[in-house]
């Protein structure tokens, strides 16, 4: 697979949209939506303002339809690791070390020839069910361009996480943002991805929505499967896991599905795993690769 999926300059100077798909070998659903966003926006692309282009994440790992091959490439990315395998002379120790340096130089690439400012969309898909929203800082900037796409937003995810990719790129002046949208094998998934990017490359103002009809039938798809969830939650707990835990999610459990303080959840190791609190459950992990168990979330309000 390309790294570089498809790049579209418009006809005038405007922002630029890089979008990612597939930093998790087992997410392909954002590489098959951009697909068809390229497909879409060729035709229009004597009518954009700016530049639009999508990436592939790790190459190695969507071949083989796993999460990663030898570490997540959604983990390490801070200015000391970069540094260090992007030094003269560096050989790459693992497949992801090259992944990483090869996508950043494209990131790069992106920015160096932007004709304005660069937003960056990060598509991702989750191991359990009912996973639609977006994270990213707790930034105004960040907040404005999530905001898009009608979907919760989680805060302090991204402050759970160490070394993500959108916070890396945030560090660095660029407004980011990660999009779940949905589980990895539901063809809904690459549809609700898909609607994500149409509905950001209008409000970042690529293409006004009168020149984009499908801005609103993705606005409803989304809005319609996010249901009546508040648009703003907050993450309250992160369950990290070991290779040796030993750690294996009870089955039936969706993300924002309400627990209660005492309920068992999982099994590890040392016996039972109970949460510990009223909340709602974010990302239960029902995959063989992973870090996080699961994660636990409150509602916002206004």
């Amino acid at each position: 697979m390309e790294r570089v999926l498809g790049r579209l300059r418009g006809a005038r100077p405007g922002p630029t949209l890089v979008c990612i798909g597939g930093l998790h070998g087992n997410e392909p659903a954002g590489v098959h939506a951009l697909r068809r966003v390229l497909e879409r926006l060729a035709p229009r692309v004597h009518a954009m303002r700016g530049d639009f282009v999508a990436l592939a994440g790790n190459r190695p790992a969507l071949a083989l339809g796993m999460r990663f091959v030898d570490r997540d490439l959604n983990r390490a990315w801070t200015d000391p690791h970069l540094d260090r395998h992007r030094a003269p002379g560096a050989v790459p120790e693992l497949v992801e070390d090259q992944e990483q340096v090869e996508l950043l130089t494209a990131i790069e690439s992106a920015v160096a020839e932007a004709r304005g400012p660069v937003f960056v969309l990060d598509l991702h898909t989750t191991s359990g069910m009912g996973s639609l929203f977006t994270t990213c800082a707790d930034e105004l900037a960040n907040r404005d361009m999530a905001s898009a796409i009608p979907v919760p937003t989680i805060l302090g995810l991204e402050e759970a996480l160490e070394g993500t990719l959108t916070a890396f790129l945030g560090l660095h002046g660029l407004v980011a943002v990660a999009f779940e949208s949905g589980q990895h094998e539901e063809p809904r998934a690459v549809d609700r991805a898909e609607a994500g990017v149409l509905l950001t490359v209008a409000s970042v103002g690529l293409l006004p929505e009168a020149l984009l009809p499908e801005a609103a039938e993705a606005r409803t798809l989304l809005s319609r499967d996010a249901g009546h969830l508040p648009r703003a939650m907050e993450l309250i707990y992160r369950h990290a896991i070991e290779p040796g835990d030993g750690f294996v999610m009870d089955p039936g459990y969706r993300t924002f599905q309400p627990v209660h303080r005492g309920q068992e959840v999982a099994t590890d190791v040392r016996g039972r795993v109970r949460v510990d609190q009223d909340a709602r459950m974010l990302m239960p992990l029902y995959q063989k690769l992973g870090q996080d168990g699961f994660f636990l979330i409150r509602d916002v309000n206004r």
